[in-house]
């Protein structure tokens, strides 16, 4: 044998790696003679790739695939002590392990109660010491994009535990440490690297020497990608939008994606200002397949109390699916209040796209949480309708490439009104509606564009609205814009800009925006505030 030939084959017994590139399920005993290298492993023909080797100790038993803590709430750990907390609770959680976690001396063991998922958020997810638990009788665990420096010991009797996505460099050649009884298990993807860094000893099995830390396998270990979007499916393991709402953490700092399956969810809900980063997603594609849907009107609890969906989170984002008001006007005409809202946001950076809208009076309010302050809503592809003041508030709102139905309340000379814009006299920018089509089946010249709101008679309220290259019915009046509780629509900011369609004119009173001002007035203009926000830019997703 050449020296090469030795240094080769030294290599070799130094850093075993083992790697699981699809899910198998094996039983306990198999996998350590796997992993360990014991000498009951099964003969594999020489040259058989990893796989052949892997599936030649697959478990013949069926295992029910592990789903972790699904249902549970979902938590964000950085310190040995909150990984303990979450890890060994009875209740289900969805860990999600933000960072390299340190404190926890060599050989601590962390318990992993049953009905967990522990995950690590991207690549950086890291237990440095100490190994995680599963104790006799544990069920239903998920390990998923770690690097787990201690290992993963699995004790008897435990059940449904799927390990994919990991990396456990350990140098005592026992990464993955299981009783003798056959604990089922699913493996995808896993990097078992048993070995050190170069002038380190490896262990002392057999053939144990120097060696040297090759590169890990592409495709295996932790991922960029994993970890970084917790998705909540409803009505799967969370029976009401709400209840998903619930299991996120206050104070959130990862992306969550609510997946509502398509039906009808007869409920209110509420997302407060601490929990960020959301997402709701029908999962029928289809908008109308997945319906949001109650019947509050303002007479309870004013715009907060009647909004079927209410926002007061940043960064939230709604895609394919349907928010809808339906109380009944005529049959509560003892009701003063009858306002009654499908959508009501207060917070900033907020996405509406293949969205629809429902209701009649203050179908959807985009607001901010005071008047100073100043939030903003992009709605695309999507569909909008109601009757009196049905897109208003005073948050900067871009409405684009999107249908808006002005509903006929059976008059003959005045049906309602587009939008009612509270906007903040120091905010240049209010409601946007670019690229669209306003449709309705009112009689021509009964419908309103808008009026300006004044919030309790506020008088730096000055509502600003522009139509641009937008579609206008035979509905709309050929005098659009109205007067509203005293306030003249005149000292308000309200303007068309190459409008449309045989509700479009230009007379004394229609305001037209100048080709400069357009120039000021793009969709870009408006979302871009002081952090440069541009969801226009990105690629819808339908």
């Amino acid at each position: 044998m050449t020296d090469r030939q030795k240094q080769r084959r030294t290599h070799h017994h130094a850093h075993r790696r083992t790697r699981f590139r699809t899910g198998v399920a094996v039983s306990a005993s198999a996998l350590l003679a796997l992993v360990a290298g014991a000498a009951t492993a099964p003969a594999v023909a020489a040259g058989a790739p990893a796989d052949t080797a892997t599936s030649a100790i697959t478990a013949t038993t069926a295992v029910t695939e592990a789903t972790g803590g699904r249902g549970g709430h979902v938590v964000t750990v950085r310190t040995a002590a909150e990984l303990a907390r979450y890890a060994g609770a009875a209740e289900p959680y969805i860990i999600r392990v933000a960072g390299p976690i340190e404190g926890a001396p060599p050989g601590t063991e962390t318990v992993v109660a049953s009905d967990k998922t522990v995950i690590g958020v991207g690549t950086a997810g890291e237990i440095a010491h100490g190994a995680l638990r599963l104790r006799p009788g544990t069920r239903n665990v998920v390990l998923q994009n770690l690097t787990l420096g201690g290992g993963i010991r699995l004790d008897a009797t435990v059940r449904q535990v799927r390990i994919d996505h990991n990396r456990l460099p350990r140098t005592d050649e026992r990464p993955l440490r299981t009783a003798p009884a056959d604990a089922q298990l699913t493996l995808t993807d896993n990097d078992f690297s048993i070995g050190a860094t170069p002038g380190t000893r490896t262990g002392t099995g057999p053939g144990a020497t120097h060696g040297t830390t090759p590169r890990p396998a592409e495709n295996t270990g932790p991922q960029a990608s994993l970890g970084t979007n917790t998705v909540l499916d409803v009505p799967r393991d969370y029976p009401t939008v709400q209840s998903a709402v619930d299991a996120v953490p206050a104070g959130n700092d990862g992306r969550i994606t609510l997946a509502i399956a398509p039906g009808t969810y007869r409920e209110q809900v509420r997302v407060v200002a601490t929990k960020p980063l959301l997402e709701f997603r029908g999962t029928g594609g289809d908008r109308t397949r997945t319906v949001i849907v109650y019947d509050t009107p303002n007479e309870y609890g004013g715009s907060n109390g009647s909004a079927t969906v209410l926002i007061a989170a940043n960064d939230v984002t709604a895609r394919d699916l349907t928010f809808v008001n339906d109380f009944d006007e005529e049959a509560h005409a003892d009701l003063a209040n009858k306002q009654a809202l499908a959508m009501k946001t207060t917070g900033d950076r907020i996405v509406f796209e293949n969205t629809g809208f429902l209701g009649n009076q203050d179908t959807l309010m985009t607001d901010s949480p005071q008047l100073t302050r100043i939030s903003r809503v992009f709605i695309r592809d999507s569909y909008i309708e109601g009757d009196v003041d049905f897109i208003y508030g005073r948050a900067t709102t871009v409405i684009e490439r999107s249908l808006i139905r002005a509903l006929s309340r059976g008059s003959d000379t005045n049906n309602g009104y587009v939008t009612a814009a509270s906007t903040w006299k120091d905010n240049p920018y209010g409601i946007l509606i670019t690229g669209s089509r306003i449709v309705s089946d009112a009689p021509a010249g009964t419908f309103h564009l808008g009026r300006p709101w004044h919030p309790g008679g506020e008088p730096d309220a000055i509502g600003q609205v522009l139509i641009r290259e937008t579609e206008l019915p035979a509905a709309v009046k050929s005098a659009p814009w109205t007067d509203m509780s005293g306030f003249p629509w005149r000292e308000a900011r309200f303007a068309e800009y190459r409008t449309y369609g045989p509700g479009a004119a230009v007379t004394p009173d229609r305001p037209q925006m100048s080709d400069a001002d357009a120039a000021r007035h793009r969709v870009a203009d408006y979302l871009a505030g002081q952090d440069g926000w541009a969801p226009h830019t990105a690629r819808p997703t339908h």
